[in-house]
C-alpha cells in the first residue's frame, strides 16, 4: 500500500515541476520578446505631433 501512494505522489510532484517550468518558460519568453520590442514606450513620445494650421 505504501508503495503506491508513494508512486502516486512522484506523479504529482512531477506535474507540478511541469507547470512550474512551463510557467517560468512563458515569464522569460515574454520578457525577452519585451526587451526585443524596446520595452515600455511612452504615449506621448510615440504619438505623432499634430500641426495645428490656422
Amino acid at each position: 500500500m505504501g508503495v503506491i501512494f508513494k508512486n502516486k505522489k512522484r506523479k504529482e510532484d512531477i506535474k507540478l515541476k511541469k507547470i512550474i517550468i512551463l510557467f517560468a518558460a512563458v515569464v522569460i519568453a515574454s520578457s525577452l520578446g519585451h526587451q526585443i520590442n524596446g520595452g515600455y514606450n511612452d504615449p506621448r513620445k510615440s504619438r505623432p505631433r499634430h500641426i495645428h494650421l490656422k
